[in-house]
């Protein structure tokens, strides 16, 4: 079973239904469960989808806050042997793209694989590569399938930090001390899809993975 969990924050419903049709559409042959955990929603506002549940998860903090703690609140809902990370607005592009992951751990259980992640312009054409093997080999969760027994040995992701970015550096930096590898696959591909930005007016990271 493979247990795909995202982080839904506020106003990315529209995106997520557009994410979650992609899956269902794209990955047909293959058994797995989605878990939304909503930031500060109720699940009572989300329509029921096939193999996704809705989990609520409440914070007193208004606007962007960083998603780990609710990351790591999904990861107790997961029952599948083998976790996806993903972010709710990135659309599936090409078939199978679960399995095809899996395919790579079940050869070798060290390693975590990585997608390849188009952004989007508002108009839906190609802005910038999020991650990819040859434009920018980064390790970060678009699409992260992963053997939950790694993400549980290092206790997920850490909490300490509470604005934009570092606990994704963080992960990947404890996931190699304990021997996990990364590998991207490109024919593993979704789509970031545009949404408004968070007000946080902070960019994302480009230097050295911080140390834990």
């Amino acid at each position: 079973m493979i247990s795909v969990v995202m982080a839904v924050g506020p106003r990315r419903k529209e995106q997520l239904y557009n994410t979650l049709h992609s899956i269902h559409a794209l990955n047909v042959s293959t058994e797995y469960e989605i878990i939304c955990v909503l930031d500060r929603q109720k699940a009572s506002d989300f329509h029921a989808f096939p193999n996704v549940s809705y989990h609520e998860f409440t914070r007193a903090r208004e606007g962007w806050a960083n998603p780990a703690t609710v990351h790591n609140f999904g990861f107790t809902k997961a029952s599948g042997k083998y976790l996806v990370i993903q972010n709710p607005e990135n659309l599936h592009l090409a078939e199978n793209n679960l399995s095809r992951a899996i395919e790579h751990i079940e050869k070798d259980p060290l390693v975590s694989v990585f997608g390849a992640c188009e952004a989007r312009k508002p108009d839906g054409s190609f802005d910038q590569w999020y991650c990819h093997s040859e434009h920018k080999q980064v390790p970060w969760y678009f699409f992260q399938a992963i053997l939950k027994e790694h993400v549980d040995a290092i206790g997920g992701f850490t909490e300490k930090f509470t604005e934009y970015g570092g606990e994704d550096q963080v992960f990947a930096a404890q996931l190699e001390q304990r021997g996990v590898r990364f590998v991207w696959d490109d024919s593993i591909l979704v789509a970031h899809q545009w949404h408004p930005g968070t007000g946080t007016g902070v960019g994302r990271c480009s230097g050295p993975a911080v140390q834990p």
